[in-house]
């Protein structure tokens, strides 16, 4: 059964989603790469990061995901701003890249965005993460623009 932490925290850990398990060695170097310092350069700090690591994942796609949080918020928790997926495309390739996933579902001021975008694993999951849980920033902020 897929299942997700639940929180009620304002500001909750980064969440990673492990939906590959072919190769072990890549998941143990994104895991590093997360684990590394980010920030800018004398201000470095290291986030907590929340692994689901759970081979009931494996394969999910994004709207299993969505529904799994959405399942979480109907019972009153949740707290995730953005997701990210370590996919098969994650793990196989050299950058890494997370796939970041928009869980606002309610809508959004922009109507056709996509809800989902690749990040590079190392600092920008741990910034977007931070700015969108501050409401600093809105997930559109990081679609390339030619999405709209």
């Amino acid at each position: 059964m897929r299942t997700l932490p639940r929180t009620d925290e304002f500001y909750p850990e980064l969440l990673v989603i492990r939906t590959d398990y072919r190769d072990e060695r890549a998941w143990e170097a994104l895991k590093e790469a997360l684990a590394e310092p980010w920030g800018p350069k004398g201000e470095e700090s290291v986030q907590e990061v929340l692994y689901v690591d759970d081979p009931a994942w494996a394969e999910a796609g994004v709207e299993d995901v969505l529904t799994a949080l959405t399942d979480d918020e109907e019972e009153g928790e949740g707290g995730w701003s953005v997701v990210f997926i370590a996919d098969h495309l994650t793990l196989e390739s050299d950058s890494g890249d997370l796939l970041a996933v928009d869980t606002d579902t309610s809508g959004s001021d922009m109507e056709d965005y996509s809800r989902e975008v690749r990040t590079d694993r190392r600092a920008a999951p741990h910034d977007m993460h931070c700015n969108l849980s501050l409401g600093n920033t809105d997930f559109y902020d990081y679609v390339p623009k030619k999405f709209f």
